[in-house]
């Protein structure tokens, strides 16, 4: 990844260094999930983060890509720097989803996380009999 750097009021700022810390995700019901990130650390922000991007994708539409960063059609989140966390809503039941999360400064976007592997919930009605 090539380091893009300008001149903000005499500051020279470039893309965060490093990827988001402690990415996690769990599914909140059939159809949503919860992902959690720490910002990078201070040292390696290379500026003022002003925004994280969350990105997700099926792992059904990934099964010929296996790397580990996210594919072009993945889906996009956009979040505020001050946000740690977002519900990704509209998912399918019981669907596997690959997860990244990036920060970014006005120079660009940092390195992604590494990807977070989480399904959806199972869907239906359990009857429990005597």
């Amino acid at each position: 990844m090539s380091v893009e750097k300008y001149r903000l009021n005499g500051v020279v700022i470039s893309a965060p260094s490093a990827a988001p810390q402690s990415v996690e995700a769990v599914a909140v019901n059939t159809s949503s999930i919860r992902v959690t990130w720490q910002p990078p650390p201070t040292q390696q922000h290379n500026g003022v983060i002003i925004g994280y991007r969350v990105r997700y994708v099926s792992e059904w539409a990934t099964q010929q890509d296996r790397s580990s960063d996210p594919p072009r059609d993945a889906a996009t989140v956009m979040m505020t720097a001050s946000d740690r966390s977002c519900v990704i809503s509209g998912l399918a039941t019981w669907n596997v989803y690959r997860i990244w999360v990036s920060a970014f400064t006005r120079a660009g976007e940092g390195p992604n996380s590494d990807v977070i592997v989480v399904q959806t919930d199972e869907g239906g009605t359990f009857l429990c009999g005597n």
